[in-house]
């Protein structure tokens, strides 16, 4: 007997039958409750902070949409003068992405080229203005590179002192 195709068609859009949607909202919850447990612990997770001791070009963006989240717009700046425009932007993309995820797939493309287009000039622009940002902060402006936390170069530093002795 052929196996029948696993997309049910909901108001005329196919999307995932409900089994797979439940194991797709629990990865997307394992995958919110990973990133709040990092936040919560505060846990480095930029690997050229990690490894070089130097910020990145998005680095300080979590501390300060949190800062955004308590209402302290001033901090949110200094750790990141783009925060206000970029915080709310991957908030939106990234709960837009795991909705997308959970329903499935979809044959409706709609604008699908000119939405790509738009999308690749914003992801375009938000880069550059991200590394001018980065590269302005290493000049001293803004308040100068964003503080990291760097357990690699910390390792390093102490390896280096005990090879002294």
């Amino acid at each position: 007997m052929p196996v029948l195709a696993t997309v049910q068609v909901i108001g005329g859009v196919p999307r995932a039958p409900r089994s797979t949607r439940a194991r797709r909202v629990l990865f997307v919850a394992l995958g919110a409750a990973a990133f709040a447990g990092i936040v919560f612990f505060q846990i480095p997770i930029c690997p050229t902070a990690t490894f070089l001791g130097i910020p990145c070009p998005g680095c300080g963006l979590t501390r300060a949409t949190l800062e955004l989240a308590h209402g302290h717009l001033g901090a949110a700046l200094a750790l990141h003068p783009l925060s206000p425009l970029i915080s709310p932007l991957f908030a939106w993309l990234t709960t837009k992405a795991a909705v997308d995820y959970v329903r499935g797939p979809t044959t409706d493309r709609g604008d699908d080229a000119e939405r790509a287009r738009w999308s690749t000039r914003l992801g375009a622009t938000l880069f550059v203005a991200l590394m001018a940002v980065w590269l302005l902060r290493f000049a001293g402006l803004f308040g100068g590179p964003v503080p990291v936390q760097s357990p690699g170069r910390d390792l390093a530093e102490r390896a280096l002192e005990q090879l002294r002795r």
